[in-house]
């Protein structure tokens, strides 16, 4: 099956201009490059659509056969990484009744993801370069890319539809699409894999220096100390809250 996606919202100047004179369009709504007013989002979708060579005729006659009834919300996109790992590691979605990770919770409304951002913005790339050899999960992947994208598109999770990934030349298309040939990590090997991923990124951070002085409580303008006062203080790697 194939996906096509296109980001919305991230504004072409010569539409916005085009939108602003034809009044579809305030230029209050362009804040810092993006807009979500919707006369931008539909103007831009088709313009993606123009240039991919795409058309929708099957989505209009499919919405037709649905008797012209809203879909309702089909998927979302998350960024999901080796260091980005909060959309199956925390339950923080309020679903059912009861508290789920962002995965579970899209699994059980139907809701499917596409995860972005596996390679770190090239950041991982030079972080982990030839780290990953050691681990067995990830032997079938030959290259860091292809290792941290067997990763992502291994999120837990029945949600999980595919993972985004930017490419520069045909040959990083070829070399990564090899891997889809490849089974994604059961959900046992994809643990394993992430938990020696965290030691190998925790130990390219610096140790931590404990501070063991005590800082002047500042004083007011009567210059008596202000009490109490909160600071944080490192002990080795965790971290506490201190006050005097």
């Amino acid at each position: 099956m194939l996906f096509i996606s296109t980001k919305a919202g991230f504004t072409d100047e010569s539409l916005v201009q085009q939108l602003v004179q034809a009044k579809q369009l305030n230029r209050r709504d362009v804040y810092g490059g993006h807009t979500m007013a919707p006369a931008y989002i539909a103007a831009s979708v088709d313009a993606s659509l123009e240039r991919l060579n795409l058309k929708t005729e099957v989505v209009a006659v499919a919405k037709e056969a649905a008797g012209g009834k809203p879909s309702g919300f089909a998927a979302v996109q998350l960024p999901v990484s080796a260091t980005m790992s909060e959309a199956w590691s925390h339950p923080w979605q309020r679903v059912g009744g009861g508290n789920a990770s962002f995965m579970q919770a899209a699994e059980v409304l139907g809701v499917r993801v596409f995860t972005s951002g596996p390679l770190g913005e090239g950041d991982l790339l030079r972080r982990l370069t030839a780290r990953l050899d050691p681990l067995v999960q990830l032997r079938t992947a030959p290259t860091t890319a292809q290792k941290l994208l067997q990763l992502a598109r291994s999120t837990p999770g029945g949600a999980m539809t595919t993972t985004l990934v930017g490419h520069k030349t045909r040959e990083f298309v070829e070399a990564n699409t090899k891997l889809s040939r490849v089974e994604p990590l059961t959900e046992e090997e994809f643990h394993g894999a992430m938990f020696h991923l965290k030691a190998i990124l925790e130990a390219q951070q610096p140790a931590q220096q404990p501070l063991h002085q005590r800082r002047t409580p500042p004083h007011n303008r009567n210059n008596k100390p202000q009490s109490p006062v909160t600071f944080l203080r490192a002990d080795g790697r965790d971290w506490e809250l201190t006050a005097w």
